[in-house]
């Protein structure tokens, strides 16, 4: 073989080489973001998101809307949705490990920001209970996302812990003690799967002893609840069940 024969082998052979080893880094998985950093990101602007939602709710309750609370909400919620966006470019295409399996990741995250989007447009044109209702069910997406890929959140049964207190509000308030009865097993449920849920903020003390305090108010008064159900004593369970609306709010911004 000559040498003009042995260079152009040899050209080919390197070719190949370099072929190969582009085929193979193209098909390496990127290198994905870790879990923690995600959940930062989401949490942060869940709280811009819940903050609004809360102002919302009580401008529901009012028959003159203050109109800087309005525009407070109006503020936070922008915020909210343009961290949204931020986080849809970022993960969109290059989940945490943890969700790289969900087909329906993409989805799940443009959902999450058509919410926001009914919440802010409900909320300019000033229809306050169907902007929180928007604001209800973006929380729910959240939660469909955790549990969709088997991830356990405190958050995430505190939010039906929260849920199913407010039911049993309206519930004591249109039928006697006894329609509470009947929800109350569900709630102590509820409660039982939060306590075995672990702490938001490991990493926080501070926070971490915050949130177990108001686990332990939630606790201690489902417990004087169910007592005072079976006494039939229905002042108070009306009292008690204030109390537990505030502390499970109390535990979700702990928990947020």
């Amino acid at each position: 073989m000559n040498h003009a024969n042995r260079t152009a082998v040899l050209i080919l052979v390197l070719g190949a080489v370099i072929g190969l080893a582009f085929s193979a880094w193209a098909q390496t998985p990127p290198d994905r973001p870790s879990l923690k950093r995600f959940d930062d990101d989401v949490a942060r602007c869940r709280r811009e998101m819940r903050a609004s939602c809360g102002i919302v709710q009580e401008l529901m309750t009012v028959q003159q809307p203050d109109a800087s609370k309005r525009a407070e909400a109006l503020e936070n919620l922008k915020h909210a949705r343009e961290q949204w966006a931020t986080i849809g470019t970022r993960y969109q295409d290059n989940a945490p490990a943890e969700y790289a399996r969900d087909a329906q990741w993409k989805g799940r995250l443009a959902d999450i920001g058509f919410a926001m989007d009914d919440m802010l447009a409900h909320l300019e044109a000033g229809r306050f209970k169907r902007s929180f209702q928007s604001c209800g069910s973006g929380c729910g997406l959240f939660v469909a996302m955790h549990e969709d890929n088997n991830l356990v959140y405190a958050l995430d049964r505190l939010f039906y812990l929260r849920k199913t207190a407010k039911t049993v509000v309206a519930v004591s308030r249109n039928t006697n003690l006894d329609g509470v009865a009947d929800v109350l097993p569900a709630l102590l449920e509820q409660r039982n799967r939060v306590l075995v849920a672990p702490c938001p903020c490991p990493e926080d003390a501070r926070r971490c002893r915050q949130y177990q305090t108001a686990l332990r108010n939630i606790s201690g008064g489902l417990d004087d609840l169910a007592i005072a159900v079976g006494r039939k004593d229905a002042a108070t369970a009306a009292g008690l069940l204030d109390e537990l609306v505030a502390s499970a709010n109390e535990a979700y911004g702990a928990a947020l």
